[in-house]
C-alpha cells in the first residue's frame, strides 16, 4: 500500500518499487483488493493496462501508520537505513 500512496500506479511500477515478481505481486494485490483497500482501473488509452489506487479506507489506515509509526524489525533496519524504504 505504501508503494501506491495517493497515486494511480501500474502493476509494473509497483513491482519495481517492491521488488516482487509479477506472480507474487498479483497475489498480494488480490489480497489487498479483497480486503477493500485497493481499486483496479483500466487505462484510458490502453484498456489492457491496469492501474491500482487505494480506497479511502486504505488512505485512512496509511495516515494512521504515519501518525503512530510502525516498529521496524531489527532484520530490516539496515535495509531502511540505506534509503530503500524512501519509495514506500
Amino acid at each position: 500500500m505504501c508503494s501506491i500512496g495517493s497515486r494511480k500506479v501500474a502493476a509494473g511500477e509497483i513491482s519495481q518499487i517492491t521488488g516482487l515478481k509479477s506472480s507474487h505481486l498479483s497475489k498480494v494485490l488480490r489480497s489487498i483488493e479483497d480486503k477493500g483497500f485497493l481499486i483496479r482501473d483500466f487505462g484510458d488509452k490502453d484498456k489492457r493496462q491496469i492501474y491500482f489506487s487505494l480506497t479511502t479506507e486504505a488512505m485512512q489506515c496509511m495516515e494512521k501508520l504515519k501518525c503512530e509509526g510502525l516498529p521496524v524489525p531489527e532484520l530490516l533496519t539496515d535495509f531502511f537505513a540505506c534509503g530503500h524504504g524512501e519509495k514506500m
